[in-house]
């Protein structure tokens, strides 16, 4: 049993425990709504300054509010005659329901593969590294093929995260914004991992693009089986093409600032075989798989895919510039594989891959084209070849030792619409994360 009476005494203080809450409350308002109107204005330095300023204080009060809530249920779980005050008793009300939920949640697995952890508190530290490549091809006369390549630079972040049963709370810390090293995109992602259900959300602000455009003297195969494969496999058909073409003709560098994307994503999954295979146990270590099993997957997606470019040059006296305003909608269902491996050195290897067929795409694609003079606008709308995919795929290795471990996942998500004849655009994101954590108890 844990010796931590002097704790326990600080936790059961009723007062001091909701002083405590409405210091952590005012300090989220302190810490948010400064960080929204910033984001409003669009000024990354006034962002990283709320940053600075307001998220070490914060996260200290948060880990402390956190840190006595478990010790005041600890504190009722082990005394001999109940908890005897009013947040001993809240705490313990909250835990039965929590432990109630949990054992209802067993009862829907076959515990010869899938279990929950019987430890209540679960600590883990995360570093994730993201970044998004973008990839365009259209036809620049009967010969040649116009490409353009972007990659955004590298974001980077260090995230901690406290569960106590099926309770979560997150802090991630962005190190160069914090730091003021510059500007940095922004990412939001959001994943609810289920046994039968889940879904991911993810909205990222790109502005960190940079890259290079040219051309290629043969244009690329538009028949359906390389479509395919193409969707499937991105990358395949793009490195038969530039083999076909030794060199890259009129090649100009695209400098950061001049293409944006603004881009939302939502995805869903159904697992067949949820009694058995555990999406959880493979990414937020949730559940503990046991045995290797694996499950058909049913997905849907829905793409929200803004595209901006601003491009001005000067020659001799005259000002050009170029303006792209192109949003992409698109909505795909489809059918795929997951599977768990457990090694025989406690070693739990996953990959799913869920390929989605778009079955309703809208596109519009406004251009502005000026000398300083005159001005040209022009509207259009892409194509929809058949067929056209949105493919989701997620990996992860995770090593345990007994109440520690560690590991690594990746999601990627590879979008490919439009039409090779007129505009074709491939959009890949990526997010890998490595962490470590540490399963706790309060039991004897």
């Amino acid at each position: 049993m844990m010796h931590t009476s002097g704790i326990f005494r600080v936790a059961a203080d009723a007062k001091r425990h909701k002083a405590l809450r409405y210091a952590v409350l005012h300090d989220f308002g302190r810490f948010f709504l400064p960080l929204r109107r910033a984001t409003r204005i669009s000024s990354h330095a006034a962002t990283n300054k709320m940053l600075r300023n307001n998220t070490l204080h914060t996260f200290h009060r948060l880990v402390a509010l956190l840190a006595l809530s478990v010790l005041a249920d600890a504190s009722a779980i082990h005394a001999a005659d109940g908890p005897r005050t009013s947040a001993g008793r809240l705490m313990h009300r909250v835990d039965s329901v929590l432990s109630k939920r949990q054992m209802d949640g067993n009862a829907c697995l076959d515990t010869a593969y899938v279990t929950m952890p019987s430890e209540r508190l679960r600590l883990q530290l995360n570093a994730e590294f993201s970044g998004i490549n973008v990839t365009t091809t259209s036809p620049a006369d009967s010969s040649r093929t116009s490409r353009m390549e972007l990659n955004s630079g590298l974001r980077t972040a260090m995230s901690l995260g406290i569960s106590y049963r099926d309770l979560s709370v997150g802090f991630t810390v962005v190190p160069a914004g914090v730091l003021g090293q510059g500007d940095t995109d922004m990412e939001f992602s959001l994943a609810n991992y289920g046994n039968r259900l889940g879904f991911s959300l993810l909205f990222r602000a790109t502005d960190t693009f940079k890259g290079s455009a040219y051309q290629l003297d043969k244009e690329p195969s538009t028949d359906v089986s390389t479509a395919i494969l193409s969707a499937l496999v991105p990358g395949l058909t793009q490195m038969a093409n530039d083999s076909a073409s030794a060199t890259k003709l009129n090649e100009v560098e695209i400098p950061r600032g001049m293409f944006t994307q603004r881009l939302a994503q939502v995805d869903g999954y159904y697992v067949f075989n949820h009694r058995r295979f555990s999406y959880p146990a493979a990414f937020n270590v949730s559940r503990i798989q046991h045995k290797t099993a694996g499950s058909l997957l049913l997905g849907a997606s829905l793409l929200d895919n803004r595209l901006n470019i601003d491009w001005q040059t000067q020659v001799n006296d005259t000002v050009l510039s170029l303006f792209n305003r192109t949003r992409l909608i698109h909505v795909a269902i489809g059918a795929g594989y997951g599977r768990n491996i457990i090694t025989r050195h406690k070693w739990l290897l996953h990959y799913s891959i869920i390929p989605e067929l778009i079955v309703y795409a809208k596109s519009r694609s406004d251009w502005t084209v000026s000398d300083g003079v005159e001005s040209t606008q022009q509207s259009s709308s892409m194509k929809y070849q058949f067929p056209r995919f949105i493919t989701v795929m997620r990996l992860s290795a995770i090593k345990f030792h007994k109440r520690f471990y560690y590991g690594v996942t990746a999601n990627v998500r590879n979008t490919d619409v439009g039409n090779a004849t007129s505009l074709q655009i491939s959009n890949t994101w990526w997010q890998s994360q490595l962490l470590c954590g540490v399963r706790l108890s309060f039991h004897n």
